[in-house]
């Protein structure tokens, strides 16, 4: 009901309502033309404007992921307050804001494009629905896409103009066009099953599979294979006693915040874990940007274009650690980003902030996007366990 209320909303500019008033309506009021009647909703007669979304038939149990942006006061030009710089959340933290539970109404953009239009500033866009969560907008995947939506963005585009206006003006049209669209991480081209009711009501137990980190997929390199599982690895190749065996990760982190998380198989064996710019083609320590490196004495050691930071030894490990090397976005506009290394404290849970303890941060020049996952072992059999990473896809 929450949400499907939210979808009667109808915003002209940032602060001005036009309350909807629901007189024992059916579905909550959902402007979404109901079982195909023509966009009016099957509601009222022909006493309201027609409504250009359209939810199709029962089961209305499918649902699209949306960030559907309220029209800007064009007084403001778009261009963010230290208000909302303090209430609100950058674009480039979605996939990690995702993951950790945490959502703002008001999203910040950070790009060079938007700073140099706000002379320094974020762009801004407000959000009747928390952003990266989005809108859920619910309805009959299997008759309305492709056949009614080309995909999830034409979906969004259509209630984003029920959202934004009660009447569907060219400029609410082309407004909805150019800024609504599929939400951080949802896939346009497929619909998440069960996110609401038959009647398109949004399903508040449902787990939004965007929380979940993703597996590392593996390209291996001389002397390494899969490990156990698929996104383990390990060394196969005999010992050398140089960092000569790896493997990267098919996976690039392109934009924004994000990180690769992983364990090893024990503290007697060397390894390398961090991130390389692309390609990562070399199984040596040679493309790192920056990486933990996890000694066979038991010892942590942190790597930066290859060689050791000078701080050197920077703590000690057990094989139940599990650790993040962290891509975190500058917010200067330069495509930028700093990296970093922390240990988690402790078991955590998809959906929550997890406890880190810091380890150390990259001292030199703040590297470019895009980054791989970049691995590289010493010892026969040593193994990095669950791999998983975190960023904008």
């Amino acid at each position: 009901m929450r949400d499907l209320l939210k979808s009667s909303r109808h915003w002209l500019r940032a602060g001005w309502l036009v309350p909807v008033v629901l007189l024992a309506l059916p579905n909550c009021g959902l402007p979404s033309g109901d079982g195909g009647t023509g966009g009016t909703g099957g509601e009222g007669g022909g006493s309201k404007p027609p409504k250009t979304f359209q939810g199709g038939p029962e089961p209305r149990s499918s649902a699209v992921m949306c960030d559907i942006p309220k029209m800007p006061d064009p007084a403001s030009n778009g261009c963010a307050t230290s208000a909302d710089i303090a209430n609100g959340m950058s674009t480039g933290h979605a996939a990690v804001a995702l993951n950790q539970g945490e959502s703002k109404y008001v999203s910040l953009d950070y790009s060079s494009s938007a700073l140099a239009a706000c002379s320094g500033s974020p762009k801004k866009a407000n959000f009747s629905d928390k952003f990266p969560d989005g809108t859920t907008v619910c309805l009959n995947c299997g008759t309305q896409i492709p056949a009614t939506y080309s995909d999830g963005n034409a979906a969004c585009v259509a209630m984003c103009t029920d959202m934004v206006a009660p009447t569907p003006t060219p400029e609410v049209k082309a407004f909805c066009a150019a800024n609504a669209h599929v939400s951080t991480n949802f896939d346009k081209n497929i619909c998440y099953t069960n996110a609401c009711s038959s009647s398109g009501t949004a399903n508040t137990s449902f787990v939004d599979p965007r929380r979940k980190q993703e597996p590392v997929i593996w390209v291996e390199q001389n002397g390494t294979n899969g490990g156990s599982s698929g996104n383990n690895i390990q060394r196969t190749a005999g010992r050398s006693g140089s960092f000569d065996a790896g493997g990267y990760s098919q996976q690039s982190i392109t934009r924004g915040d994000g990180w690769v998380e992983f364990q090893v198989s024990d503290n007697t064996k060397q390894y390398a874990v961090g991130f390389s710019g692309t390609p990562a083609n070399h199984e040596t320590l040679q493309d790192f940007v920056y990486a933990l490196g996890l000694n066979a004495d038991g010892t942590l050691v942190v790597y930066e274009g290859g060689g050791f930071q000078p701080a050197g030894t920077v703590g000690t490990y057990m094989a139940t650690d599990r650790f993040r090397v962290h891509v975190v976005e500058k917010t200067d506009g330069s495509n930028t980003a700093t990296l970093s290394v922390t240990k988690l404290n402790g078991s955590c849970t998809d959906g929550t902030i997890c406890g880190e303890t810091p380890i150390a941060t990259l001292t030199g020049s703040s590297p470019a996007y895009p980054f791989q996952v970049d691995v590289s072992l010493v010892d026969p059999g040593a193994i990095l366990t669950n791999v998983t990473m975190v960023r904008i896809q």
